[in-house]
């Protein structure tokens, strides 16, 4: 405290000489600490005489009963001898060293103390970031609460299609008429399920707005100028839905002390997913011969598989992988998107030799995804809505470190997901991809013969997915299981009637490959 008092008073009265005046501060500072009045002289008078010019330095010095007169630095005693017999002399050259770096702009000096102003800013309030910063109405809360768990649940859904598809992609002749019904169709359906996550992924980087904002009535009251500079301050912007807009996703990240990472890793994930959809439609584009519909899939795959790989690349940046043995969920989950890429890039470039083990390495690639997006769903059952592509949003929680969630009213309150949830969500989107296998066997089968009998077969095998997907929407909205009745019984008998269709949809898809493996 004497200290920067002292700097503060002398600074003011010398300007430019401060500098010069250094060891006195620090003489007076060790004064203060140690209670010796002699000691508010200054230290090193010699060297302090020898770099001041004609006019010399001075101290104002009050007596006791007389006005306030002037006493020049040169008169000053010379105390480094105190300082050294008090045992202070590395203490204080080691200070003197750091100050004097300060004054002179070292970068290992202090920056100075934030003003009121300073501290209201975005990249300052970062650093005090807290769950109302990230999160300042409930409207915000329950967007990427909503969102995150369609990225997760679609993540996991979508891997569970390219697994199966990617391992019966090797049984052209056992599977026969159903071969495209459970491999391309499935594939199609992992692909609509990992456009909708990698696009939820665009947008909520893209329309990531927090921290103090202006209200609208508030700028409306404002002059033109004003209104405009508070809504540029508050990032407040109309929500965008073009997954392409990068320099404001950057843009916001950045003014929010960010990094560009997030966007980068779901920008690079959707292009990826348009590239493997190019190769899907060139496998069936009626005209295209065979050859070039083979090198148009080929090439796809290869950069759609190298767009993940930078894609799950910048989500171990995010989430610090490469530099860290931190072992979170999402450290795990980055490194696990990641090496499920390398997986999908691998077998790409084999598809022109080897197509076996090409399809192997996609189904191993697909298989650590859905590891991976497992992880996600538990990231979202604690609450943690950043996923692995998002890392800041998965620090926050209640003052507990339990999540928060909503409960109707101002403040929201701590609470879970219950593992059991987490495992029926997993089981959810199981039967999802279960019930759309069966519809797809069943389509093919009507295809040559369309009646009454064959559309109901495909309707009953198309009702247990749609059901299972209501189901998932129930899940995002009701967290917990009801406390009252009958609302408790009615949601444990539904978990119990979804139970026997997942039974009876995984006997009968059983069924049809035991079937067709057996011929």
């Amino acid at each position: 405290f004497w200290l920067k008092l002292s700097v503060s008073s002398l600074m003011a009265a010398e300007g430019k000489r401060a500098l010069y005046k250094v060891p006195l501060l620090q003489a007076q500072a060790a004064a203060a600490m140690s209670g010796s009045v002699a000691l508010l002289a200054t230290a090193e008078r010699g060297q302090l005489a020898s770099t001041t010019s004609a006019t010399p330095l001075a101290v104002p010095e009050r007596d006791a009963d007389g006005p306030q007169t002037v006493q020049t630095v040169a008169e000053l005693p010379d105390l480094m001898g105190r300082i050294r017999q008090m045992g202070l002399e590395s203490e204080y050259n080691a200070f003197r060293a750091r100050y004097l770096g300060w004054r002179q702009g070292e970068t290992r000096g202090a920056r100075g103390e934030p003003t009121a102003t300073q501290l209201r800013e975005l990249p300052m309030a970062a650093a005090n970031r807290g769950w109302g910063f990230w999160y300042p109405t409930m409207e915000e809360w329950r967007f990427r609460r909503t969102l995150s768990y369609w990225i997760a649940v679609t993540f996991f859904e979508g891997s569970i299609f390219f697994a199966i598809s990617s391992f019966l992609y090797n049984y052209p002749d056992p599977l026969g008429d159903s071969f495209q019904a459970v491999t391309f169709f499935g594939y199609v359906a992992g692909k609509v399920l990992f456009f909708i996550c990698t696009y939820f992924m665009c947008i909520e980087t893209i329309n990531l707005n927090v921290g103090p904002q202006t209200p609208k009535s508030s700028r409306a009251q404002l002059p033109s100028g004003d209104a405009e500079s508070a809504s540029s301050d508050s990032g407040e912007t109309s929500f965008s839905y073009w997954p392409f807009r990068c320099q404001r996703a950057c843009a916001n990240l950045k003014r929010l002390g960010l990094g560009p990472w997030p966007y980068y890793a779901a920008v690079l994930y959707f292009v990826g997913v348009l590239l493997f959809t190019v190769g899907l439609v060139a496998e069936v584009l009626p005209g295209l011969p065979i050859y070039w519909s083979q090198e148009v899939q080929r090439w796809s795959f290869v950069f759609g598989a190298f767009a993940f790989v930078l894609g799950g690349a910048a989500e171990c940046i995010e989430n610090n992988v490469f530099v860290s043995l931190c072992f979170d969920k999402g450290w795990f989950g980055a490194l696990l998107n990641l090496l499920g890429s390398v997986g999908f890039l691998i077998g790409s470039f084999l598809a022109w030799k080897m197509s076996y083990w090409s399809d192997v390495c996609f189904c191993v690639g697909s298989i650590i995804f859905l590891v991976g997006s497992s992880l996600q769903i538990v990231m979202w059952k604690d609450e943690q809505f950043g996923l692995t592509f998002l890392a800041v949003l998965n620090r926050l929680g209640g003052p507990h470190g339990r999540p928060l969630l909503a409960d109707g009213t101002e403040e929201p309150k701590e609470a879970s997901l219950s593992v059991r949830g987490t495992i029926m969500v997993h089981l959810y989107c199981l039967e999802g991809a279960l019930s759309i296998y069966l519809f797809n066997i069943e389509v093919q089968k009507a295809w040559a013969d369309v009646n009454v009998e064959t559309v109901r077969r495909c309707l009953n095998a198309l009702l247990p997915g749609i059901i299972s997907h209501m189901l998932l929407l129930l899940s995002s909205a009701v967290v917990e299981m009801p406390k009252t009745r009958p609302y408790k019984q009615l949601y444990v008998l539904m978990r119990w009637v979804f139970l026997a269709m997942l039974a009876n949809s995984t006997v009968m898809f059983s069924e049809f490959i035991h079937d067709k493996f057996d011929r």
